[in-house]
């Protein structure tokens, strides 16, 4: 999780050419990804399978997101 994290962290460098609207769903998506690592960190180390099952599909939307917002950008 903390990889996608970091990597994701590096979206808004390499998403030049974006709306203002984007560059801000972006933003707010980079946020998203980052307390998501963190949440799955917690709830994995506590052995919370259902919170970490339920973090993971939350990630993965938010992926989803960030890359529909990506989608195109040069």
């Amino acid at each position: 999780a903390f990889a996608i994290r970091d990597l994701v962290a590096a979206l808004p460098a390499l998403s030049t050419g974006l709306a203002a609207a984007e560059s801000a769903s972006l933003a707010a998506g980079v946020k998203d990804i980052a307390r998501e690592a963190g949440d799955l960190d917690k709830s994995g180390d506590a052995g919370d399978l259902s919170a970490t099952q339920a973090g993971a599909t939350a990630m993965g939307a938010s992926l989803a997101k960030l890359r529909s917002i990506t989608r195109g950008v040069k």
